[in-house]
């Protein structure tokens, strides 16, 4: 947040001539004291001028439209300016026809002035509509983020616990089925599954060993089929002999 720098204040209201007023570096907040007419009530004109494009301080005091009534003494509305600087930029606020225009417009303050005749409403008014009266005021905004933020946290916790019930029960059916693959041994799947569990691990690698080697036994079984059909085909393939070929070949066998 941009730190007040400088207010100049031309012709609004009781500033009869230009005035500047000068904010101490770093500090937050700022109390401005004087005597009655001493221009308290310009200072928060001003500010109102530049940030709502109004001044307050007339308003709904029967004066209808209170325009006319902003510059100073002899002076007129092109004569009224309201210039801000803050650590971080810089504008101005004048009146072009009859409308408060802010010089560049993206640097308008956002302002909020808190008069006297809200305090006495803020005093009279309940207890539950005091915080209606001074909402404005108060900056709420890191407890609304801290609220989103536990909100989006509690919402993340849900969908994890909701995984993690979902895994649980996927889980506890595979378990069930091994049992049933297992013939339902002992009492109920649960208490298989705890025996399981606390078996000694070597048992296990001597049944995958077993495993392993029923499956490769398997495998060779498997291939079986197939090379006997090859040799068979294999074999009818050959062609026999004729007769007189065989003749011939008994004739020179004897000789």
């Amino acid at each position: 947040m941009s730190g007040l720098k400088r207010l100049t204040i031309d012709h609004l209201r009781g500033s009869v001539v230009p005035f500047s007023l000068t904010f101490e570096k770093g500090k937050k907040l700022t109390v401005i004291y004087g005597e009655n007419g001493a221009g308290k009530s310009t200072i928060c004109d001003a500010f109102d001028f530049l940030g709502e494009g109004r001044v307050g301080s007339i308003e709904n005091r029967g004066l209808g439209m209170t325009a006319r009534f902003w510059p100073s003494l002899g002076k007129k509305s092109s004569d009224v300016g309201v210039h801000l600087e803050t650590t971080g930029s810089a504008c101005r606020a004048v009146i072009r026809k009859s409308n408060v225009v802010v010089i560049p417009p993206e640097n308008r303050p956002y302002v909020e002035v808190f008069r006297r005749r809200q305090i006495l409403s803020l005093i009279e008014a309940t207890p539950g509509a005091r915080y209606d009266a001074i909402r404005k005021f108060i900056d709420v905004s890191g407890i609304e983020a801290s609220e989103a933020t536990l909100r989006e946290l509690i919402r993340g916790l849900n969908d994890s616990r909701k995984v993690a019930v979902a895994i649980v029960h996927e889980n506890e059916d595979e378990l069930r089925r091994s049992w049933e693959t297992a013939g339902k041994p002992g009492k109920d799947w649960l208490t298989w599954a705890k025996g399981e569990a606390s078996r000694d691990t070597e048992a296990f690698k001597t049944e995958i060993n077993d495993l392993i080697t029923l499956q490769a036994a398997y495998n060779r079984l498997a291939d079986y089929p197939e090379r006997l059909q090859s040799a068979d085909q294999a074999l009818k393939a050959e062609k026999p002999l004729s007769p007189m070929r065989s003749s011939a070949s008994k004739n020179v066998s004897k000789v």
